[in-house]
């Protein structure tokens, strides 16, 4: 585990003398993807390709502050965030504000933020 810290941190830390900040939750946004440094995205399975989420909804599922990136309509995988300053419930899920969700997809398919 200290290893895949290790690089996580020295990823982060690239570049000579200055410091990128890696935060997800605080970049994420639903107006292009993809979006700064970020790229929101799903794999067929972990060793599969990397394709970008298309469809952007704000509200998702009729859910104030509950906004999403997915493939199509009411469909997994999804990459959600709850931009409400209170907590969400949606598919029993407790989502705390400012929450990222990465939801898997049927089978082997996964959500990804690269």
């Amino acid at each position: 585990m200290k290893v895949n810290r290790l690089f996580f941190l020295l990823l982060c830390l690239s570049g000579a003398a200055r410091v990128n900040a890696c935060d997800v939750a605080a970049d994420f946004s639903i107006a292009t993807n993809p979006q700064g440094t970020w790229s929101y995205g799903t794999l067929p399975a972990l060793d599969g390709s990397f394709n970008l989420l298309t469809l952007a909804t704000n509200n998702f599922g009729g859910v104030s502050g509950w906004n999403q990136w997915s493939t199509a309509a009411n469909t997994t995988p999804g990459i959600y965030k709850n931009i409400s300053s209170t907590t969400v419930t949606n598919d029993n899920a407790v989502v705390p504000p400012g929450t990222v969700v990465l939801r898997p997809g049927p089978g082997t398919a996964v959500s990804a933020v690269r």
